[in-house]
């Protein structure tokens, strides 16, 4: 499996504009969640730093939310592999039979990581909504777009579920993973509304 988090952004890129289908737009939904992961990271510890030295005491959140939003985007790095990965793997299964468990569980995987992926990028929304008023006004089009990146990337990341779903006869674990779908999406709209809003 290629760690494409271990690739010069050039190389990512040249992989992902080849004629290979792996990477395809599972692993650039979660390279654009991740993005907006190290933007939020960055304004976060921006955010602690001048709140410490206005105050004279440390925030107190400061810490968890910045350790979450790295922890986020380093498990992001590893799902954009990972999507590459199950592609791969559902491929050669349906090169082999599109009949039997072997290639109901590669489409099962298929489904979950891009489905990790909406619910990091969900998350993460949450944690800009949370940011957005202890950020100074330098840095508030930072929270914006890495906002506006996360939603993107639940929005991308669900079309590659939902393609997986189509194939499959599992009606519970479709059922279960559009369900955590409408859910994710429905969260990260309240989200970016709120980031979003200037009276916030």
């Amino acid at each position: 499996m290629k760690e494409f988090g271990r690739f010069p952004v050039r190389d990512f890129l040249d992989e992902l504009g080849s004629e290979s289908p792996a990477p395809g737009g599972g692993a650039a939904a979660a390279m654009t969640a991740a993005l907006g992961a190290g933007l939020l990271e960055m304004a976060s510890r921006l955010n602690a730093k001048r709140i410490e030295k206005k105050s004279g005491s440390p925030d107190p959140g400061a810490p968890a939310r910045i350790g979450e939003a790295e922890k986020i985007r380093h498990r992001l790095l590893e799902l954009a592999s990972l999507d590459a990965a199950a592609f791969e793997e559902i491929a050669r299964r349906s090169a082999e039979s599109r009949e039997g468990a072997p290639y109901r569980e590669a489409l099962k995987n298929g489904a979950s990581v891009p489905l990790e992926i909406c619910g990091l990028a969900a998350r993460a929304l949450e944690l800009c909504a949370d940011e957005r008023p202890r950020t100074g006004k330098w840095l508030v089009s930072d929270v914006l777009e890495a906002a506006i990146l996360f939603d993107a990337a639940l929005r991308s990341a669900r079309l590659n579920v939902e393609v997986n779903l189509k194939e499959l006869d599992d009606e519970l674990f479709v059922r279960e993973a559009t369900s955590r779908l409408d859910a994710f999406q429905k969260s990260a709209a309240a989200r970016l509304s709120a980031v979003t809003d200037t009276g916030a």
